[in-house]
This record gives C-alpha cells, sequence and structure tokens, in this order.
C-alpha cells in the first residue's frame, strides 16, 4: 500500500513513461488543488498541470499553474 508521496511519485514516472491516463488519475486522487501543500514537491503539481495539457484540458492544466504560481510567490 503506497502512501500519498509515493503515489505522487508513481504518477510522474507514469507520466514520463507515457502512460498519461494513468498518470492522470494518481494526480487527480492524490494532489489536494484547493491549496497547494508545502509537503509535496511543487514539481508534482508542474507535473499534473503539463499532463492535462497534453491532454487537451487546457483549461484546467491553465489552472493548476495558475494556483502553483500563486502560492509560490512571496
Amino acid at each position: 500500500k503506497l502512501n500519498q508521496l509515493e503515489k505522487i511519485k508513481l504518477a510522474d514516472e507514469l507520466h514520463r513513461a507515457g502512460a498519461k491516463d494513468e498518470a492522470l488519475a494518481l494526480y487527480e486522487e492524490n494532489l489536494p488543488l484547493s491549496r497547494i501543500d508545502g509537503k509535496i514537491p511543487p514539481e508534482a503539481y508542474l507535473n499534473y498541470g503539463t499532463a492535462l495539457l497534453e491532454k487537451g484540458e487546457e483549461q484546467k492544466g491553465l489552472a493548476v499553474y495558475q494556483m502553483l504560481s500563486d502560492n509560490t510567490q512571496g
């Protein structure tokens, strides 16, 4: 049984390997999108946004990028 961070790392690996649908499912289940979780590497959110863009979900992908930008400034 994988914990949240391990599932996110697996999603990153799946995304890099080209298994975008599986990666998106894991990102959606494990990344809190109401706010950036400081325990999760920002790269995970960046990878999630990229996976959404690659899947053709531009609005969602850009929203993830914007949230990441808003929460990492200052």
